[in-house]
């Protein structure tokens, strides 16, 4: 199912940066800083998102099981792609899972991603070429335990850093819930 795109941002939840809509696409404007939005649907373990995104230097992040655990930490990983890397964080923090070499990522072309999680693994594709397979991302820490997919998680957009001036677009994103 396509997700839906208001003026109002109707469904989106801002936690933090400049986001809008402009048409069809979410859009954030660079502050120099963080920037995130979720989307305020539980979608748990097993989905798919997919869609095209444009980002200057700044590139992505596509957020995966955004909430909180029982004891009220908050949790989410971040699927990042920027210039030629894909990598998982913590949040915003290093993750124990090696970075992977990417395509360099065109600035001034659309990029097209496709995150699938199944049962705490994910698989990644950037402009339709597989960067993570069937991957549990580790935390920093040792022992480097899987990082978790919460079960009533939500699903997003981030970074830890979109540029001052940048403009993030966001189009045509799709998600799927898988059994």
């Amino acid at each position: 199912m396509a997700l839906s795109l208001t003026p109002e941002l109707d469904g989106w939840q801002i936690e933090k940066g400049d986001w809008s809509v402009n048409e069809d696409t979410l859009m954030n404007r660079g502050k120099g800083t963080s920037a995130f939005i979720s989307l305020k649907a539980r979608v748990g373990r097993n989905f798919e998102i997919r869609g095209e995104f444009q980002a200057g230097k700044s590139g992505l992040g596509v957020v995966a099981g955004h909430g909180h655990e029982p004891d009220g930490t908050e949790r989410w990983l971040s699927c990042v792609m920027k210039n030629d890397r894909a990598y998982f964080l913590d949040r915003y923090y290093s993750c124990g899972t090696e970075k992977q070499p990417i395509e360099k990522l065109p600035h001034d072309k659309p990029v097209r991603f496709e995150t699938s999680c199944r049962d705490g693994k994910i698989t990644w594709k950037v402009n339709d070429k597989t960067a993570f397979q069937d991957v549990e991302p580790l935390e920093f820490h040792p022992p480097h335990a899987p990082l978790p997919l919460l079960p009533e998680g939500h699903v997003g957009f981030c970074h830890s850093l979109f540029d001052e001036g940048h403009v993030a677009s966001i189009r045509k994103v799709e998600l799927r819930l898988l059994k």
